[in-house]
């Protein structure tokens, strides 16, 4: 049985604000020289806020064979269905309170990093994309899953943003 392991957005807790990748990924170019942040934010986001799910160190959220759609866990036993920790880690996400949301995405080969913002009644999932560079190798798309954590039944619409990152080939 295949598993994936699932890329986390784990971001600042505002958003934009310096990050040098903006959210998940990135590597290390993407526009960010001395002292210019590598961060872009489409517009009319300025009252979301970044919501993300901040796993301990030894654990992975994990899914057999990918997801299909978006997936709303908020049980002890259907976070066990997708969560691997080594050792005595374990998450502090209250899911009397907090439900936590998967949704997969297939990463571009120009990604550039990812946010998850939640305005109270929208969450947009931004993307970032990089330029290419001359001697790129041949990139391939890979699957993947944006994980947050709303309030428990939070009933929100669904949207994508992207933007593109400044260009840094150095």
């Amino acid at each position: 049985m295949r598993h994936l392991s699932v890329f986390l957005v784990v971001s600042l807790a505002a958003c934009g604000c310096g990050s040098t990748t903006g959210g998940t990924g990135g590597g290390s170019r993407g526009g960010g020289g001395p002292g210019r942040a590598a961060t872009c934010t489409p517009g009319g986001l300025e009252t979301a806020r970044s919501v993300a799910l901040r796993l301990p160190q030894g654990c992975r959220l994990e899914t057999s064979g990918g997801m299909p759609e978006r997936t709303v866990i908020g049980t002890a036993e259907s976070l066990a269905s997708v969560l691997t920790c080594d050792g005595n880690a374990r998450p502090s996400l209250d899911l009397t309170t907090h439900d936590l949301v998967l949704v997969p995405f297939s990463m571009s080969p120009a990604y550039g990093g990812s946010d998850v913002l939640d305005d109270g009644t929208t969450v947009t999932i931004v993307s970032r994309f990089r330029p290419p560079c001359e001697g790129d190798p041949m990139p391939m798309p890979m699957q993947s899953v944006h994980a947050f954590v709303l309030p428990k039944g939070a009933s929100r619409v669904y949207r994508e943003a992207s933007c593109s990152l400044p260009e840094d080939c150095d």
